[in-house]
């Protein structure tokens, strides 16, 4: 191979490597995108791609070629550096594409309908405000749970189930706040009914809202969990 023959050569390398290179970062895309969508095949396919066969000369063989017959051209010298590059570039992506896996999919929990319903001798305001406390809370204690999530997933054929209530603040004494709480969910309902002392029945009023919904999530919670598949 004369020094003419060596510079066709890897100026071809070259043209491959970097056709290589976008189609390893492609692949890694699809391979995210399967791993968000819990698609196995999918995932199996983008991981037997990064395993196929370079049509890309391994470095070792531009190296060697270089060696014999470069007589040590910078401008040559610059292309194999390139190549080199681009190898190391497409190794890495290969790697981070066969070390991905899909992990078992948290079940979604939609949190729908909140409704807060305040008795005489309760600030009304909290009817309006009441719902999104209640929901946030109850979002909160969703996350909490290692098989359900609040957040909607990116895969549409995800398992999911609905929840929602209506929290009654039931009464109030100069000395206690008293209410209740009915939820329902996909495989039945839960009823819990909480009461606290108080010296502030608008400060406390928030504080009996958190833990009417966490004693009621604490009962919709596993029968949910009991539904992940």
């Amino acid at each position: 191979m004369t020094t003419a023959e060596l510079e066709k050569w890897l100026k071809t390398q070259l043209e491959i490597g970097k056709l290589a290179l976008e189609a390893a970062k492609t692949l890694e895309k699809l391979a995210k995108e399967s791993v968000e969508a819990g698609d196995k095949a999918d995932l199996a396919a983008a991981i037997g791609g990064s395993q196929r066969p370079s049509k890309l000369p391994e470095q070792k063989e531009i190296d060697d070629n270089f060696n014999k017959f470069g007589q040590g051209n910078p401008e040559l010298k610059k292309i194999v550096e390139v190549l080199r590059v681009i190898h190391q570039q497409i190794a890495v992506i290969q790697a981070r594409i066969q070390a991905m896996k899909i992990l078992p999919q948290k079940a979604y929990v939609k949190t729908v309908n909140f409704a807060v319903k305040a008795m005489a001798g309760v600030d009304p305001l909290i009817q309006r405000i009441g719902p999104g406390m209640v929901m946030a809370r109850v979002k909160q204690n969703v996350d909490q749970s290692p098989k359900l999530t609040s957040k909607a997933p990116a895969n549409k054929n995800a398992q999911s189930f609905s929840v929602e209530g209506t929290l009654t603040l039931s009464s109030v004494t100069a000395n206690s706040l008293r209410g209740k709480m009915t939820m329902t969910f996909d495989s039945g309902s839960a009823n819990v009914e909480v009461k606290i002392p108080t010296k502030d029945a608008d400060e406390d009023t928030s504080k009996l809202i958190i833990q009417i919904v966490d004693n009621a999530m604490g009962k919709v919670i596993p029968a949910l969990e009991k539904l992940v598949k």
